[in-house]
């Protein structure tokens, strides 16, 4: 009968001990996590200011940007030689 309540005991202690130890994983685990959606949210922000592809495909190339250069230099000489 001794042995039967020791047994017991025991299972409760390793079941307890278990347990505790199981919870305490968890609760890393809950913190990694909410670690990991503050980063996102941060990255999530920082990356709605970044050009996207659609972005990239609509701005003036060097050549564009040349040609806008020239175009405003003989403007330029124009006016000069009006004056």
């Amino acid at each position: 009968m001794f042995r039967i309540i020791s047994s017991r005991q025991e299972i409760h202690t390793i079941s307890t001990t278990w347990l505790d130890s199981l919870q305490a994983n968890v609760d890393e685990i809950k913190a990694d996590i909410a670690n990991i959606k503050a980063t996102q949210s941060d990255h999530g922000e920082i990356l709605k200011n970044v050009a996207t592809k659609e972005d990239l495909t609509v701005m003036a190339t060097k050549d564009d940007i040349a040609g806008i250069k020239a175009t405003q230099d003989l403007i330029l000489q124009l006016l000069q030689a009006k004056q």
